[in-house]
């Protein structure tokens, strides 16, 4: 019985360490700033780690050159790559805090799966 009231006490322990890191790892995200390009550079789209754009950049040797519908599509693959890169970032911020386990909600924390 006591070594059951151990074990509990532990996972417990576990769980509270968890929630601290998990509450710090939202943090990090909340910070995480990447940039997505297209055109080479030309055109370019910062996202924060909450999914939220907080830029975008056009060169204007672009802007009158090329069709609209080309510029729209330039920022289209630049938010792609944006979005591309800041999932990874944070998949891999959450692998190194929670050491691979696979934790549920945690593909929507990152801005994946279903909302």
């Amino acid at each position: 019985m006591f070594n059951k009231l151990g074990q509990m006490a532990d996972m417990m322990r576990q769980a509270g360490q968890m929630r601290e890191a998990m509450k710090q790892a939202s943090e990090s995200l909340e910070r995480l700033k990447v940039t997505g390009e297209s055109a080479g550079g030309k055109v370019s789209v910062t996202l924060t780690g909450k999914m939220e754009v907080d830029s975008v950049k056009i060169d204007p040797s672009l802007v009158g050159t090329i069709p609209v519908n080309e510029l729209e599509g330039l920022v289209f693959y630049a938010i792609n790559d944006a979005l591309t890169r800041v999932r990874t970032e944070a998949a891999n911020r959450m692998a190194h805090l929670t050491g691979g386990m696979d934790i549920p909600g945690m593909d929507q924390l990152m801005g994946g799966g279903s909302r």
